[in-house]
């Protein structure tokens, strides 16, 4: 017979959450949890907000071999280290070893409990080693409920220090974003459109300036973004291309924006074309590609020769107000 409270309404019937020793569902680390890891990054990937993907399992680093090498879907390397045991002075080094042989800008380090010391370190690298690279303390714990299969907990202890924000706030939408964006990445890197990116950003070839894609707001942009270090230098780079506004635009027939730098140390200018919801990306996700594909490269043949002088001109005068030969203004307000 079901219980019932005093209202006369059932009780529901709950089962008790229990933890089970991790070495009972993984007996051995190297023949049992890893190769279970390497088989389940999308569980390690949901608790700390990126898609991970499997490169390679025991990765050789010189003569040593990390457990397991991921990357995220930008292509971003992602060194993982696990154990079954408490963290340890070995692995703190090992994880030091793999990022650098790999040139990883993730590290992660899985495993069932951290010495206050070791977590103390993961923090200290993520307070003194520049932004963008980031080092992750994962713990990892097992519970079942009643005679349930026992389930994999995994719960960051250690992080940068904008992670919670930056997993909670973007992941759904960055990463329906990514899939629009990575194959442009791809493509435009294999037509030798540049050598290398961040990101959504490529080096134009020139100081203080570089290319990228943006969807935000519903618009798609191919765009120049300008950022000399100061409002006065960027506004300089801006308003040399603004003077040959019309002769830029008649080289490519397109919806222009050009957003002067106020307030903040930066400008961009370039093409855009709206209607590009995020709910709209799967049906429309190869044309949008292929307009960043033609119009990027486009841009950059138009800016390009014109940045050559400009930009060789404002580093002559910034090297000249570091002299004290020519004082620096303020950017417009």
């Amino acid at each position: 017979m079901t219980e019932v409270n005093e209202l006369g309404r059932p009780v529901p019937e709950l089962g008790k959450v229990e933890r089970v020793d991790v070495h009972k569902v993984w007996p051995n680390e190297a023949y049992d949890f890893t190769p279970w890891l390497a088989d389940h990054l999308d569980l390690l990937g949901d608790a700390l907000g990126m898609a991970l993907e499997l490169v390679q399992r025991e990765a050789a680093v010189g003569k040593f071999s990390l457990d397991i090498l991921a990357q995220k879907i930008t292509g971003e390397k992602v060194v993982i280290e696990n154990q079954l045991a408490w963290t340890d002075h070995s692995h703190l080094g090992q994880i030091l070893t793999y990022a650098a042989g790999h040139d990883a800008r993730t590290v992660i380090w899985v495993t069932p409990g951290f010495q206050d010391e070791h977590r103390a370190a993961i923090d200290w690298l993520n307070r003194w080693t520049p932004e963008e690279i980031a080092f992750y303390g994962v713990e990892v714990s097992a519970i079942r409920i009643g005679e349930s299969l026992p389930a994999p907990v995994f719960r960051p202890v250690a992080f940068p220090n904008d992670w919670s924000k930056t997993a909670a706030a973007s992941s759904p939408e960055k990463q329906k974003k990514l899939q629009l964006y990575v194959p442009v990445i791809e493509e435009l890197l294999k037509q030798g459109f540049a050598d290398k990116h961040e990101g959504r950003y490529f080096p134009s070839g020139f100081a203080y300036t570089s290319y990228a894609v943006n969807l935000a707001e519903d618009r798609l942009r191919v765009f120049i973004w300008i950022n000399a270090g100061s409002g006065h230098f960027t506004n300089r780079i801006f308003d040399a291309l603004h003077e040959d506004k019309e002769s830029i635009e008649a080289e490519i027939k397109a919806e222009w924006f050009w957003e002067r730098c106020g307030k903040h140390p930066y400008a961009w200018l370039g093409m855009a074309t709206d209607g590009c919801s995020l709910d709209a990306l799967p049906e429309r996700a190869k044309e949008l590609q292929s307009w960043v594909i033609e119009h990027l490269p486009r841009l950059k043949a138009v800016l390009n020769p014109r940045l050559e002088k400009i930009v060789g001109e404002v580093q002559q005068a910034e090297r000249a107000a570091a002299e004290g030969e020519a004082p620096e203004t303020s950017p417009d307000p």
